[in-house]
């Protein structure tokens, strides 16, 4: 069953599930051929799958993680700034990834919901050019 997408192309990389009828997929769709990736959200509710919009100018979904009242993603913008959001109860907000993750080549790559919040985790490319594994933890 297709999922609906406002792209020339897209690809779904996660999926998480409270029951049969609230299913959500999460990855990216492209909206030209030099495009990197804008969100792209679906939610199935038994019978349909609907797109979900995400805030403008978000970059493509990295990971996916069921949220009381919601969800909360990681990925990148399109110019390669990490993010985190929530969806709660139909509304977005941008939780703080630290400022220099930017800079640090920070890749934010997996999420959890933890009763401080979301976790995230992925990998930073240092000065050394080696990726170290940056824990990021908090936000409602």
């Amino acid at each position: 069953m297709p999922v609906p997408y406002d792209g020339i192309n897209g690809e779904l990389i996660d999926l998480e599930a409270r029951g049969a009828h609230n299913i959500w997929a999460a990855g990216r769709k492209l909206n030209d051929d030099a495009d990197t990736g804008h969100a792209l959200l679906a939610h199935w509710n038994g019978h349909t799958w609907q797109q979900v919009p995400a805030p403008a100018g978000t970059g493509r979904v990295n990971d996916l993680t069921l949220a009381p009242q919601g969800i909360a993603i990681t990925g990148e913008q399109t110019d390669g700034t990490p993010y985190v959001m929530r969806l709660r109860d139909g509304r977005w907000s941008k939780l703080s990834v630290p400022s220099n993750s930017a800079d640090t080549g920070s890749h934010l790559t997996g999420a959890a919901w933890t009763p401080h919040g979301v976790t995230a985790v992925g990998y930073e490319e240092g000065a050394t050019g080696l990726p170290s594994p940056p824990l990021l933890t908090g936000g409602n």
